[in-house]
C-alpha cells in the first residue's frame, strides 16, 4: 500500500478530527489541534490517495522528543501504518538531535502500550488522573533511549 507522509495545516483539521473522536477515549479538541499547530509543535499527516488515515503531533527540546498525539484511522490499523509513522518521527527526531522520546498513554488502552512497546519503548512511570475531567484515568509514561 503506498502512503505518503506531509505536513499538517489548518485545512486538515477537519480529516484529522474525525479520526479522533472515533478513536480516542479522551480526544482532543479542535481548540486542542489548533494550539499545538500555533505552538510550533510537528504536526505530520500520514496520506492514503490524498486522504489522511494518520497523523502525528510531537515537538523537541534539545535531546528529548515529546510524542503528544499518533492515532491510526481504525480501517487501517494492524496494517503496519502506525509503525510507519512512529519510525518517521523517530528518525526525524534523531536526525533532530534527540536521544529520547517519551510519551503518555492511558492505562486502559493496552493496544497502544503493547504497540509502543514492540517499537522499544519501556514503561517509567505513571502521571495520577492525567486524562478526563469527569472520570479521571492514569496515564502510563514510556520512554524510548538512545535511539
Amino acid at each position: 500500500m503506498e502512503v505518503n507522509i506531509s505536513g499538517i495545516s489548518f485545512d486538515d483539521i477537519d480529516q484529522i478530527l474525525a479520526i479522533e473522536n472515533k478513536i480516542n477515549k479522551f480526544p482532543w479538541s479542535r481548540a486542542n489541534f489548533l494550539s499545538s499547530i500555533n505552538a510550533g509543535h510537528k504536526a505530520l499527516a500520514l496520506k492514503f490517495n490524498d486522504s489522511i488515515i494518520g497523523y502525528t503531533f510531537f515537538y523537541i527540546v534539545d535531546t528529548d522528543a515529546h510524542l503528544l498525539n499518533i492515532s491510526i484511522k481504525r480501517s487501517f490499523q494492524k496494517q503496519g501504518m502506525g509503525k510507519k509513522l512512529l519510525t518517521h518521527v523517530i528518525g526525524y527526531a534523531k536526525l533532530s538531535g534527540a536521544t529520547m522520546m517519551f510519551l503518555e498513554v492511558a492505562v486502559s488502552n493496552l493496544n497502544a502500550i503493547a504497540f509502543y512497546e514492540k517499537l522499544g519503548f519501556i514503561g517509567d512511570s505513571y502521571r495520577y488522573n492525567y486524562y478526563g475531567t469527569k472520570d479521571k484515568e492514569d496515564a502510563f509514561l514510556m520512554s524510548l533511549r538512545g535511539f
